[in-house]
């Protein structure tokens, strides 16, 4: 390695630790009681299987009255799917009374339609739950702390060699 790799395994390090940072975001996120969430409650104004241009498969658009998001649900059960843990949404019914709780979703996404509301937690009707997230964020979150902490681990090393080689120069 060069001496002027110096600055960019810096930068490439505080990266790595932006990574961490995001991941530990992401799993605390996932390990949140119910409580935690911001909840919703009101008639259902609103539940189909598209709305507007968005048809996405397994996906269900939920409105409550009063409430100016739609939440985009996914419930898809195929292989490879980040499944839900739970969920009955097709037995929900306009009119129904449900409490839905989530979360804030990030403004940065690209391409975000901000009419909609991607993170639901938890829908519950009468005390009965008919839908529970599933492990997503949780694994994502994962994924991203363990990534993060290997290119760090990987990137000090080579900072400390470069610096090595520095001393050795001078």
């Amino acid at each position: 390695m060069t001496l002027q790799s110096k600055p960019t395994i810096q930068k490439l390090l505080g990266l790595s630790i932006l990574i961490i940072v995001f991941g530990i975001v992401l799993y605390s996120k996932s390990v949140k009681e119910k409580t935690e969430y911001m909840v919703v409650s009101g008639k259902i104004d609103f539940i189909k299987t598209s709305f507007d241009f968005h048809k996405k498969r397994d996906h269900r658009f939920i409105q409550v009255e009063g409430h100016d998001q739609i939440f985009d649900i996914f419930i898809g059960n195929k292989f490879g799917d980040f499944s839900p843990k739970f969920e009955k949404i097709d037995d929900l019914n306009m009119g129904d009374e449900i409490n839905v709780y989530y979360s804030d979703e990030p403004p940065f996404q690209k391409g975000k339609d901000f009419r909609l509301n991607k993170a639901v937690e938890f829908i519950d009707k009468s005390n009965q739950r008919y839908f529970i997230r599933g492990n997503k964020n949780k694994f994502g979150g994962i994924g991203f702390i363990v990534v993060g902490t290997i290119s760090t681990i990987i990137l000090a090393i080579a900072l400390k060699k470069i610096s090595k080689i520095d001393e050795t120069v001078a």
